[in-house]
């Protein structure tokens, strides 16, 4: 993130304090830690079991959301979701690497008038997780909105890239033994691009 773009998400920040929390940042992240915890199964949950420096990473993220205080139980129910559940602990771990910020870009909100259209739901975010793998987001200017199918090992097994109105889905295969990347589609929906990519990966 450039220098510019840490002083606007600072901006943002204090304005969201300020408009949300009457000032207090204290008020903030005791709230937020709240909603986290019930969404996460209350006392005995998966949020509740992580370790002090994961739900402090996890917190961070969804702070960096800016939730608004009206629909934060909602904010924080759609946050687990979206991880999925029993993934917690190792998105607190990629959050913790160097390039962990990105991963805040996946939790964007869909642009106006195209809503859910950059956005993977719940339920294909928990099909991925059982086939080990994470869908990372990237925003580059010079290529386009970019979704990375990266498996538990680090391993990038594709990616869908929104070109011309469409998303178009590269995947890994294997042609002569030889592995290659290879556009298998376009669509005009990002969850086909995204198990396209992985339905040819698996093929």
């Amino acid at each position: 993130m450039s220098g510019t773009d840490q002083e606007r998400a600072r901006a943002a920040h204090r304005r969201w304090i300020e408009r949300e929390w009457e000032g207090q940042d204290s008020l903030a992240v005791a709230y937020c830690l709240d909603a986290l915890l019930e969404a996460g199964g209350g006392d005995y949950g998966e949020f509740a079991m992580l370790a002090e420096p994961e739900q402090a990473l996890l917190l961070r993220c969804f702070c960096g959301l800016l939730p608004p205080r009206a629909g934060l139980r909602r904010a924080a129910r759609d946050f687990y979701e979206q991880i999925g559940p029993g993934r917690l602990s190792p998105f607190a771990a990629e959050l913790a690497q160097p390039e962990g910020g990105r991963l805040l870009d996946g939790f964007r909100l869909a642009e106006p008038g195209r809503p859910d259209a950059s956005r993977i739901g719940p339920e294909l975010r928990q099909a991925l997780s059982r086939h080990g793998c994470t869908p990372v987001f990237a925003a580059d200017a010079s290529v386009g909105d970019t979704w990375q199918l990266v498996f538990d090992g680090g391993l990038s097994v594709g990616h869908a890239v929104a070109v011309g109105g469409l998303w178009e889905a590269y995947s890994l295969v294997r042609p002569n033994s030889m592995w290659g990347m290879e556009k298998v589609g376009a669509h005009a929906d990002l969850e086909d691009a995204v198990r396209d990519v992985l339905v040819n990966y698996l093929a």
